[in-house]
């Protein structure tokens, strides 16, 4: 109970922005970095792989 009640007061959430606007489904690979302040002890990031972006337009929408 402890360890989970201090990992969620020293949590920070990170917004992602991809530069690649294609809305083809592909898997993105994506890579999170911590560098710690000069002093402090070694930090953990708990990060994903990747994400699938979002798909293309489906037939229906395409109006086919």
């Amino acid at each position: 109970c402890e360890q989970v009640a201090h990992d969620i007061r020293n949590q920070y959430i990170l917004a992602y922005y991809p530069t690649n606007t294609r809305r083809d489904g592909t898997f993105r690979t994506i890579q999170v970095e911590v560098i710690p302040p000069r002093g402090r002890g070694k930090l953990m990031a708990r990060t994903r792989n990747g994400y699938y972006a979002p798909g293309g337009p489906t037939s229906a929408a395409a109006g086919n």
